[in-house]
């Protein structure tokens, strides 16, 4: 549509003309110049395909995807430096589909039975809200990323306790290292929030790490109309003799919050958050695709939650028939105290059980809480 090879699909009846295209299979290929970098692992990263996919180096297979949820990574610590080629061969997700029985305990939409078996974004077949475009492609950047060969991954910071007085904080994360000695190394945890200022030292004994420690006045996060955002920014530095391998940066919100629910309705019955000990009135919102194609999203991110969060709102639910929002949105709710409810991303409809969909979801949850749990 972009190249005026067919005509705008948003127009009139094209979207049910766009439905010819749903069995057409999808080639990219491009070369590339590779060069090993000192002191570093170098991995091929493929930010989203939708949906499965065979990925072709120097003619070889490296791998076979079927998840437009998450990216997906390869190792190339073995490549030798010069040109490559690469090449993605993408199976239409429609004709794909076919070749798995749906049980007869399990359904979808009538537009949408095969794709249960699918990790693809419901609303992409078809929904009330939403043209059915079951469309295919590189939907996110494909790059090579270099990391130091000791580095720090998945740092994860919570809160266990907190008050206005004092606050109990815990950091987890994983340092992995070809070195001998992980005891060599030291973790230096470093937040700030205005004047407010979170430091800890701590000696790693194992490459898995747990550092959780007390301070006095924190600055608790709240949501809108309960008090200010606060976040902390925080900086995780891996240190050995002086020399810095490893640093990583994000944002925190030191707060503790939980539902409260109960099996009665009416006026003995609850359901609330609470957040700091404080019960929240939530005025939210439905967060549901911006566009059609989800290489799209972002150009309206912005812009829409800036209309949610004029409107008062301070919780979204992210609705499970879309793909996972980029990190902009939480960014945006972080700093404006709009609290996230986020759905997995299945929606109406009872999904297999079997062991390869099971597969598919547990890799896939680990990759998205682990992505977005610091929010």
């Amino acid at each position: 549509m972009r190249e005026g090879m067919i005509d705008d699909i948003y127009w009139g009846q094209n979207t049910v003309k766009a439905q010819r295209f749903e069995n057409l299979h999808l080639y990219y290929f491009t070369e590339f110049d590779y060069e090993p970098k000192q002191g570093m692992d170098a991995e091929l990263c493929f930010g989203g395909i939708d949906t499965a996919a065979e990925i072709y180096l120097d003619g070889e297979l490296l791998g076979f995807v079927e998840n437009m949820f998450h990216a997906h990574t390869f190792d190339l610590r073995d490549l030798e430096d010069g040109q490559h080629s690469i090449l993605v061969h993408i199976l239409p997700s429609a004709i794909y589909a076919r070749q798995f029985e749906v049980p007869a305990m399990c359904f979808g939409l009538k537009y949408n039975q095969d794709g249960i078996q699918l990790r693809k974004a419901g609303s992409m077949f078809g929904w009330d809200i939403m043209p059915r475009f079951v469309s295919g492609g590189l939907w996110k950047p494909v790059e090579i990323v270099y990391k130091p060969k000791s580095r720090i991954v998945d740092p994860f910071t919570y809160t266990r306790w907190a008050n206005e007085h004092d606050a109990f904080i815990c950091t987890t994360l994983r340092i992995e290292s070809d070195e001998d000695f992980i005891s060599d190394f030291r973790v230096i945890l470093h937040g700030e929030c205005g004047e407010s200022v979170i430091h800890h030292e701590y000696r790693p004994f194992c490459a898995s790490c747990k550092i959780d420690f007390g301070f006095l006045a924190p600055k608790l996060w709240w949501p809108k109309n309960y008090g200010e955002p606060n976040l902390y920014d925080m900086e995780i530095t891996l240190v050995k003799d002086g020399v810095v391998y490893d640093c990583v940066k994000y944002r925190f919100g030191i707060r503790t919050l939980e539902l409260k629910r109960t099996s009665c309705s009416g006026d003995d019955g609850d359901f609330c958050f609470i957040v700091n000990g404080k019960r929240i009135f939530a005025m939210g919102t439905n967060w549901v695709p911006c566009d059609a194609f989800p290489s799209r999203h972002d150009e309206y991110t912005l812009r829409n939650i800036k209309l949610a969060d004029e409107q008062g709102c301070n919780m979204i639910r992210c609705w499970g028939g879309n793909v996972y929002p980029s990190e902009d949105l939480y960014d945006y709710c972080d700093e404006h105290g709009i609290l996230v409810w986020q759905d997995f991303s299945m929606a109406c409809g009872v999904y297999p059980q079997n062991e390869r969909f099971q597969t598919l979801l547990r890799e896939e949850a680990e990759v998205i809480v682990k992505k977005f749990r610091n929010h």
